[in-house]
């Protein structure tokens, strides 16, 4: 009988390094603060009868500091803080996103002579939808680099298979959307960044302009807005067909206005079904593009305002092409 109890002991022993072993950390993580919590509150002369149910305030008493302790992981040694999903709100990507507006800023300046107006118009806090009529691949960089606030972005998922390049989008506030349209993923992101008060840059065209005219808007826009409470600023960007249009593989030589339109205040989108806010915001959008473009003409009714080493750049792409 004694041999007995020895080969039993032994292979419970043995269960139990089997399931340390094969337990996730997580799991074992749970554990140790549950029976460490359980300590602490038999240290306070609290008893928890867990198989009668005992429902006195004393055990009622216990179990909610049980549960706090589980929680909190203060009775646990090093306990290490959650990581946030937000990759953006760390300070070392705040520094990157700057370090590259910067960059940005000073390329647009000296090779396209960039012009920006109504800079004011855009909220200094809260969900801001950025709705920008859509001319070239300059658009999302642009009007990123233009806006005083970290600006959101939706990319075509094609974009992001090539790891390094995925990266930079990544880091830069870019999320995958479907080519076709934004997708549930897309607009459960969107709503997310939004909700966290967030701007993001919307194209209500879906696509890129082939005339460079201004394309009916889809009604996608209405329902991210009423969902997310969100201010709505129209905005208006010229001189981006010219220097890139969708036809033309490489970019050319040209300037660059940006105008950001007078918001639409949250009260005003609720006060507004589908049908009526999609007009009213191509109405806007079209607003803040003739502004852009009344300015864009003037500039290009001056060539020496052009800038010399965007043509000599084009010059030497097309050369080596």
């Amino acid at each position: 009988m004694h041999r007995v109890r020895i080969i039993v002991l032994k292979a419970r022993r043995e269960c139990h390094w089997l399931r340390q072993c094969s337990e996730p950390r997580a799991i074992r993580h749970w554990r140790s603060q549950w029976h460490t919590a359980r300590g602490a509150n038999s240290q306070h002369g609290a008893t928890i009868d867990m198989k009668s149910g005992d429902k006195s305030p004393h055990s009622k008493k216990a179990l909610r500091q049980t549960r706090t302790a589980m929680n909190d992981g203060s009775h646990h040694r090093d306990a290490t803080p959650r990581r946030t999903a937000d990759a953006g709100s760390s300070p070392v990507n705040e520094r990157w996103y700057g370090f590259c507006k910067r960059i940005l800023q000073l390329g647009w300046v000296t090779l396209y002579r960039v012009r920006v107006s109504g800079r004011e118009n855009i909220p200094a806090e809260g969900p801001v939808l950025l709705a920008s009529n859509h001319q070239s691949h300059f658009d999302p960089p642009l009007i990123g680099a233009c806006c005083p606030r970290r600006a959101n972005y939706m990319a075509r998922r094609t974009l992001f298979p090539f790891a390094p390049f995925a990266w930079l989008l990544n880091s830069l506030g870019a999320f995958p959307i479907d080519r076709d349209g934004v997708g549930l993923a897309g607009v459960k992101e969107t709503l997310r960044r939004l909700r966290r008060g967030e701007p993001v840059l919307v194209f209500p065209e879906g696509t890129r302009t082939y005339d460079g005219r201004i394309a009916p808007f889809r009604p996608g826009l209405a329902a991210l807005a009423a969902r997310s409470r969100a201010a709505i600023v129209p905005v208006g960007v010229a001189g981006a067909y010219d220097a890139w249009p969708r036809w033309r593989p490489l970019p050319g030589p040209g300037r660059l206005v940006v105008h950001f339109g007078p918001a639409i205040a949250p009260d005003e989108v609720r006060a507004l079904d589908d049908r009526a806010l999609v007009a009213e915001v191509e109405r806007r959008v079209r607003a803040a593009h003739a502004v852009a473009q009344r300015a864009w003409a003037h500039r290009a009714a001056h060539p020496a305002d052009a800038g010399p080493l965007i043509r000599l750049l084009c010059q030497r792409l097309r050369a080596a092409v």
